[in-house]
């Protein structure tokens, strides 16, 4: 199949497909003698498991980390279980600090109110941290 082919079955850009080959997550795929790119249909589930993957919030370097540990499916336990519990870790941690800045803000707007004097409570808050 050439390239086209497999970014439209895909939904997703030549431009992305030579990315991720670059990257190292598609092997190059066999050359015709017109020099164009000759890829089997394995390659579309490859293309499925790393939309998929990213989907679920793993970067690029993790889903090499998974395809080089032989997984071909998001749903496979082992390793995508342990990658996923600290995706799950990372996020969940994100949220806390996340959740910590808004209260912080929603209290700062709550008692500044739009005023911002020397004399206001705004000054406290704008020396402490936010975080």
């Amino acid at each position: 199949m050439k390239i086209g082919n497999i970014a439209s079955q895909a939904d997703l850009s030549i431009d992305t497909i030579r990315f991720y080959e670059r990257q190292g997550l598609l092997s190059s795929p066999r050359r015709l003698f017109s020099g164009y790119r000759d890829y089997s249909e394995e390659v579309l589930d490859r293309l499925h498991f790393i939309k998929e993957a990213k989907g679920l919030g793993f970067s690029l370097r993790e889903i090499k980390e998974l395809l080089s540990l032989g997984v071909k499916s998001t749903r496979e336990c082992g390793p995508v279980t342990r990658k996923a519990e600290a995706k799950l870790a990372e996020m969940e941690s994100e949220i806390e600090r996340l959740q910590r800045l808004r209260r912080t803000l929603r209290k700062m707007v709550k008692e500044c109110d739009g005023r911002c004097a020397p004399s206001s409570k705004c000054i406290a808050h704008k020396n402490s941290r936010l975080h």
